[in-house]
């Protein structure tokens, strides 16, 4: 066995360096987009989403979406302005389209219920769907935006994001849809 001197060590490890740095993420060199300057990154299994830095995470019983595999909020006057939760459903083939379905069909039976748009979207290769709608009564009016997609070992992702009406912001919804990326 030959011994590595401490030059040949550190010649060593100087050649493994850029690759440890490129599996980390740490050279720029993932598939993850840029995040506004506004969003934080959650990792999830299989996918990436950017969410609100400045929104926080609700105390338990305080949950808007019970169920979420995560959720933040913002307030105005003591109640939710505006809320981001990711919801996962478990299946295999097909279950975007049935799942997307599903969610327009509980959708229609909203008090008030208004489709904004539904399209097909690619992300990293992957199809989806966003669905932007509006529901409530006056001066409740709701303003969400989902965007589903299935993972590659078959679980699909709800990523929404909901505003009193009167605080919608465009360009917050944009971003965050900018900053999703499924592997």
């Amino acid at each position: 066995m030959r011994r590595i001197t401490g030059g040949r060590r550190a010649l060593a490890a100087a050649a493994l360096a850029p690759a440890v740095l490129m599996a980390s993420g740490c050279l720029g060199l993932t598939d993850e987009p840029p995040l506004a300057s506004g969003l934080r990154r959650y990792t999830g299994k299989g996918f990436t989403v950017g969410y609100p830095k400045a929104w926080s995470r609700p105390a338990a019983d305080r949950r808007v979406v019970p169920g979420s595999l995560f959720e933040v909020t913002t307030a105005a006057a003591g109640e939710p302005a505006g809320t981001f939760d990711i919801l996962t459903h478990w299946g295999g083939t097909g279950l975007l389209d049935s799942v997307v379905s599903d969610f327009m069909r509980v959708s229609r039976s909203q008090r008030g219920f208004e489709l904004i748009g539904q399209e097909r979207i690619e992300t990293n290769g992957h199809t989806g769907y966003q669905v932007r709608e509006e529901y409530g009564a006056a001066p409740r009016r709701l303003r969400t935006v989902d965007w589903f997609a299935q993972l590659k070992d078959g679980t699909v992702i709800d990523v929404r994001i909901g505003f009193a009406r009167e605080r919608y912001d465009a360009s917050l919804v944009a971003a965050i849809a900018r900053s999703l990326s499924v592997r």
